[in-house]
């Protein structure tokens, strides 16, 4: 039928010899491994929506599993006899633009930062411009656009490649098997042209890598999975161990720092983390227990807080903070010469705390906060400053002279302690649509009164 020039060499030259019950049952075992990846996949995204990358790896094992169906028109032809000639090109063409598309989308999923996006948008508008030229062009242009769509996929899989390469290179997790599972399918692409251009008496081997390649992804995923499981035990061991603490803690003044709201989302945030990047999930498992254990453990009967303590919960606290608003910066500018006094307990915290809940109702762009600790002759200097939306002076005198009626501390309950044991108290400079500056400075003595 002259259709054979579409085949992609699905397999090597001694399964192309055999018979063609052979053929077939070596291409059904192929499209029998895509099709349920494919259906897979989409049910995972369908109950895991946020995760993307299933949806659009889902979508390539379909593609891959539509081509082998076409591979000689063996398959085909047994199951649509009447099909027409230039409907049957069409149609692999356009799995081959879906096996592009899907893996761009698929790379994109997974390597979002480090992905080149001018380069991934001129691949995925050049291949859907393609389909369209599919329906519109004749039979005999067909072969030349199959030729181009090859020199697509060779392109695409070179900048696939590239990509993972970036991503081994900052230690993104599982990126060796992606750097060989690309590799893999730029080498079949490659032989795919060769093949295409007649350079080659070889067959493609286009098929066999995709099929290596879904089998690798799959074995990835698994892997991650197995990761997934492993920290949300951790997790769960941990956050039972700090729920135990803070029960035998009977201190309504450090309990009342813990946002139930904020752990919530912290965890949910966790728990999406632990299957698309189950190293940083690790970084953020620790950050919450480190959080979550210097929020309980103070001095109980001294009422203070190292200052060594104190930036290690701050420490916790910016990687917890950054997962919730990536647009917000928080800095430290401090001196190298602090040394490690007492402090109210969390008062450096309740002040971020409050910059971090306060200062930005709308996440923006250029949103900063910036802990500044200088030591004067005598005295130590903390400042909290931000360029939120700034206080007017009836919420300044609000804050400092009535207790906040909620469960987190406020001001009001940092500035007494601050009296309390220093004879000091906050200052705060502030004005509308302008930022504002929380300070306070203590002198250098161990002598601390707590009554």
């Amino acid at each position: 039928m002259g259709i054979i020039f579409l085949s992609s060499g699905i397999v090597p030259d001694f399964i192309q010899q055999a018979s063609l019950s052979q053929l077939q049952i070596w291409d059904l075992s192929l499209i029998l491994i895509c099709v349920i990846s494919f259906f897979f996949h989409l049910l995972y995204n369908y109950y895991v929506p946020k995760k993307t990358s299933h949806l659009y790896f889902g979508l390539l094992s379909g593609s891959i599993a539509i081509s082998l169906l076409f591979h000689g028109s063996c398959l085909i032809q047994l199951i649509f006899p009447n099909l027409a000639l230039d409907w049957f090109y069409r149609i692999f063409l356009l799995s081959y633009a879906l096996r592009i598309v899907s893996l761009l989308l698929y790379l994109e999923s997974i390597f979002a930062k480090e992905v080149l996006h001018m380069v991934f948008r001129f691949l995925l508008i050049l291949t859907l411009t393609l389909v369209i030229v599919v329906f519109l062009s004749p039979l005999y242009l067909l072969q030349y656009l199959l030729t181009t769509f090859c020199i697509i996929s060779l392109f695409s899989a070179l900048f696939s490649l590239y990509v993972s390469a970036k991503g081994y290179y900052v230690d993104y997790i599982g990126a060796p098997y992606y750097v060989i599972a690309f590799l893999l399918l730029t080498l079949g692409s490659y032989s795919d042209l060769l093949y295409h251009l007649s350079l080659t008496q070889l067959p493609s081997m286009l098929f066999i890598s995709q099929i290596l390649f879904v089998i690798l992804q799959t074995f990835l995923q698994a892997k991650q999975h197995y990761c997934a499981i492993r920290n949300t035990r951790a997790l769960t061991e941990k956050i039972n161990t700090t729920l135990a603490e803070t029960q035998d803690n009977r201190s309504t003044f450090i309990s009342s720092h813990i946002k139930p709201a904020f752990l919530s989302e912290t965890l949910l945030v966790i728990s999406n983390t632990c299957e698309t990047d189950p190293a940083h999930a690790d970084t953020l498992i620790l950050a919450l227990a480190t959080y979550l254990r210097q929020m309980l453990d103070f001095d109980g009967k001294n009422k203070v807080y190292s200052l060594t303590k104190e930036l290690e919960l701050i420490d916790a606290y910016k990687t917890i903070v950054a997962e919730h608003n990536p647009e917000l910066s928080m800095e430290y500018q401090i001196a190298d010469d602090i040394p490690d006094i007492d402090l109210p307990p969390l008062s450096i915290h309740a002040l971020l705390d409050n910059a971090v809940f306060h200062a930005f109702p709308d996440k923006k762009e250029g949103q900063r906060i910036v802990l500044s600790i200088t030591r004067g002759p005598s005295s130590l200097t903390v400042a909290v400053s931000d360029n939120g939306i700034g206080m007017s002076e009836q919420d300044i005198s609000y804050a400092l002279d009535f207790p906040n009626r909620n469960l987190n501390v406020g001001l009001y309950d940092i500035n007494l302690a601050i009296q309390t044991m220093y004879k000091t108290s906050l200052s705060i400079l502030s004005r509308l649509e302008s930022g504002t500056v929380i300070s306070f400075t203590l002198p250098l003595r161990k002598e601390v009164s707590y009554e």
